[in-house]
């Protein structure tokens, strides 16, 4: 199935992704039934000066997420070498198949419309904020870093009645971008397994 003998370099970086997965399916996120759905919902009623709007969200408890994205960082990070998208660069190289190469860029392909196009547009303050950078504001500001600007720009966002839709946006992406985490790791079992020799 590879193009050639593999080199064990490359075999201990499919694994140490194996691994990193592992620990990302043993996140609370993913174990707890009652964390399968996410969602948003917004219901309007007519009142009597004319039309009021509520907003309810359905994510995870807020130390279950970071939690997840402790195990997701590693995936999403660039400079991991288990990065989602070295490690697929790596199997396209080494992968001989033309079915489980159109299957590696298929996987690719939509978690990069994922970072791009999310289920919704965001505009706050005129600015739009894609799918990404909506990671990169709460990685920057909350979770990983501290950058004043970004604490500053997230917290104009979550001091206003929308605040709730930036934070649903954050967990529906990476929901979406783990989906495909999980299916590129079930291409890596199956190349490293006997069945794919």
């Amino acid at each position: 199935m590879f193009k050639h003998d593999v080199d064990q370099e490359i075999v201990d970086r499919l694994n140490l992704f194996l691994r990193r997965y592992d620990q990302l399916k043993g996140t609370r996120f993913l174990t707890d039934p009652q964390f399968k759905t996410v969602g948003y919902r917004i219901d309007g009623e007519r009142v009597v000066d004319g039309f009021q709007l509520g907003f309810s969200i359905t994510v995870p408890d807020e130390d279950t997420v970071k939690s997840f994205l402790l195990s997701f960082r590693v995936f999403y990070m660039k400079r991991e070498p288990t990065s989602f998208y070295s490690v697929c660069n790596l199997l396209y190289k080494s992968v001989s198949n033309p079915i489980v190469r159109e299957d590696i860029a298929t996987i690719r392909d939509v978690y990069s419309r994922a970072l791009i196009h999310g289920p919704i547009k965001f505009i706050f303050n005129g600015k739009a904020y894609c799918p990404e950078e909506i990671i990169n504001l709460w990685f920057s500001a909350v979770y990983f870093h501290t950058d004043a600007n970004k604490v500053k720009e997230l917290d104009e966002i979550l001091n206003a009645p929308e605040q709730s839709l930036f934070y649903y946006l954050l967990v529906d992406t990476v929901v979406t971008l783990t989906n495909m985490i999980t299916n590129l790791k079930g291409i890596i079992v199956w190349l490293l397994s006997d069945d794919a020799n």
